[in-house]
C-alpha cells in the first residue's frame, strides 16, 4: 500500500503521519517504538522495533505465582487420545 503524505515540522523536526490503514496492517500502535534508517538509494526505511523473544529466555521467566493450572478439555471426541 503506497500513499503520499505530507511531511510537517515537529518541534525542530520533521514528522511523517502512519496513516490508519497503514498502521493497522504493520500492526503499529500509539506508543511502539520503530527504528529509522537511510537507505543506500537515498530512501527511508521505518521498521517496527519490537523485541525479539528466544524461547529460553521466555522459559526462564516462568514461575510458580505466574503459571496456570491444568486445563481440562472435556472426553476425547473423535480419534484423539490423551
Amino acid at each position: 500500500m503506497s500513499n503520499d503524505i505530507k511531511i510537517s515540522k515537529w518541534g525542530n523536526s520533521l514528522a511523517v503521519r502512519i496513516p490508519q490503514a497503514i498502521a493497522r496492517q504493520a500492526r503499529l500502535a500509539e506508543g511502539d517504538r520503530v527504528t529509522l534508517d537511510h537507505a543506500s538509494d537515498g530512501g527511508i526505511v521505518l521498521r517496527s522495533a519490537r523485541r525479539k523473544y528466544a524461547l529460553h529466555d521466555l522459559v526462564r521467566r516462568i514461575s510458580k505465582t505466574n503459571r496456570h493450572s491444568e486445563a481440562d478439555w472435556g472426553n476425547p471426541i473423535g480419534q484423539e487420545f490423551w
